[in-house]
């Protein structure tokens, strides 16, 4: 099973990129059937056109590879990140289609949902991406990253946000399973037209 792990901010170095790793980490100790990819939308060229030719290092293969995601959903100024909204945009046409995605928001201070609504609301339309009903929002992220790193290094309880954070990733397997069958029946329903009803 191949998760991809979506770090959903633009700039490098981020906090997301940052929990992009420890969710990698996370999942592949607790399900070690999943190969894990973690992709830093800050690490890639920005495309803000329709057919410009930019190297997106091999971004469609990778999202075309994966059965399931995780997007981190940084919150800017209350609003999902452009190159997040440009990846369902302009890499989104049935690669994504009947693949389950868990949604974890990330933010500095004490928000962070609106993002994942704007999301939930508009970028599965096209896509028909699955939002799973189960998603999280790891607030303050820096100290979240510095217990997290500080747990790990003295063997400590990890902080109580994982426990959701696990939850939602356990959910996220569960349901990259069950739409296996849908994924396959995908070539039997290609003849139907999908007009957004």
């Amino acid at each position: 099973m191949n998760i991809l792990i979506v770090a959903g901010s633009q700039r490098p170095d981020s906090r997301s990129a940052a929990i992009a790793h420890l969710i990698r980490d996370r999942l592949e100790n607790t399900h070690p059937n999943c190969e894990t990819d973690i992709v830093s939308l800050g690490d890639m060229p920005a495309q803000w056109r329709f057919g410009e030719a930019v190297d997106t290092s091999g971004l469609a293969e990778r999202v075309r590879a994966a059965h399931g995601f995780v997007i981190l959903a940084p919150e800017w100024n209350g609003m999902a990140t452009p190159a997040l909204k440009n990846l369902f945009l302009l890499e989104g046409e049935n690669l994504f289609a009947n693949k389950p995605a868990a949604l974890i928001g990330v933010s500095e201070g004490a928000g962070g949902v609106y993002p994942m609504a704007e999301l939930r609301m508009s970028a599965h339309k096209n896509t028909l991406i699955c939002f799973t009903p189960v998603g999280y929002c790891i607030r303050k992220a820096s100290a979240f990253i510095a217990d997290t790193k500080a747990a790990i290094a003295d063997d400590a309880m990890i902080p109580e946000t994982w426990d959701r954070v696990d939850y939602s990733l356990a959910v996220l397997v569960a349901y990259t399973k069950a739409l296996a069958e849908m994924r396959r029946a995908q070539p039997e329903i290609a003849g139907f037209r999908y007009n957004g009803f």
